[in-house]
């Protein structure tokens, strides 16, 4: 994990925790590995590390900004999500929160190696 990220874990489930989300355990190396044969892709360092540390909100939670953030295991390709969203703008794309019970949803793009997050659920992805 780098230092900026690793320095923003507390902060981040201590925030989420004020807000009354209930948040899970991290996932394991082998979720992770399973995952990523699953899709046949590899997670950067920082986003396994993410999912290593924090284990995604319950079902009903969200944060204060009415964002829930998902465990591993509901990650998704925004494809499976979304299936008919636009295979050229969204193929790499994987959610993994949405906003106001799917008003729109979080995605990262694992096709490249720089996380790129966008907001997803309209006609293109729109990046944060």
């Amino acid at each position: 994990m780098t230092p900026q990220v690793s320095s923003l874990m507390p902060l981040v489930t201590a925030a989420w925790r004020r807000s009354g989300a209930t948040l899970g355990a991290g996932t394991t190396q082998a979720n992770i590995e399973a995952f990523e044969r699953l899709y046949d892709i590899r997670l950067t360092g920082d986003v396994a590390d993410y999912f290593r540390a924090i284990g995604g909100m319950s079902e009903n939670d969200a944060d204060e900004h009415g964002i829930r953030f998902w465990p591993l295991s509901e990650v998704c390709p925004l494809l499976e999500e979304i299936p008919t969203a636009n295979v050229h703008l969204f193929g790499g794309y994987f959610v993994f929160a949405d906003y106001s019970l799917w008003t729109h949803g979080y995605a990262v793009n694992l096709a490249n190696a720089h996380d790129d997050v966008s907001i997803v659920g309209g006609g293109q992805p729109v990046g944060v």
